[in-house]
């Protein structure tokens, strides 16, 4: 019996994957889980429509991080923060801070995407921000005394 996977299986394949199956695991185990289709023609159809507007969705995400990826080249940010003596920080500079000079740039980028080094002290330095799948950009960051 041919089925289409509507979630990973393990030992069977992965979601969209269509596999022929024993009669009895599929009636028996798989279509009472909710892991399977039935490989009809309009649901293999269906499954490459799918796939094929995920590609689509995909290849518009790329685009847009390579867009951003240039806007963020060369680009050098500034954080203002309080420093004692020897220009040792009070505190650090946070993905907080990293994110508002974005954002006083009209760059929108979350926490979750900036990978930096501890920054304890005035001085540059840089971030790496992960915008998509193997596309990332690199900022310098000058932090200066407030």
């Amino acid at each position: 019996m041919n089925v289409i996977l509507k979630k990973d299986v393990p030992g069977l394949g992965k979601a969209g994957d269509v596999k022929t199956v024993a009669e009895g695991y599929a009636k028996n185990f798989l279509f009472p889980k909710d892991l399977v289709l039935l490989a009809t023609t309009s649901n293999i159809k269906s499954l490459e429509d799918k796939k094929k507007q995920v590609a689509s969705f995909a290849a518009k995400e790329k685009s847009t991080a390579i867009d951003f990826a240039e806007r963020l080249k060369g680009l050098t940010l500034t954080v203002k923060k309080k420093a004692g003596e020897g220009e040792k920080l009070f505190g650090s500079v946070s993905t907080d801070d990293i994110v508002n000079a974005l954002m006083r740039h009209k760059l929108k980028v979350e926490k979750k995407m900036i990978n930096h080094d501890p920054i304890k002290s005035l001085g540059e330095y840089t971030a790496s921000i992960k915008l998509y799948q193997g596309i990332s950009a690199t900022v310098k960051i000058m932090v200066e005394r407030e």
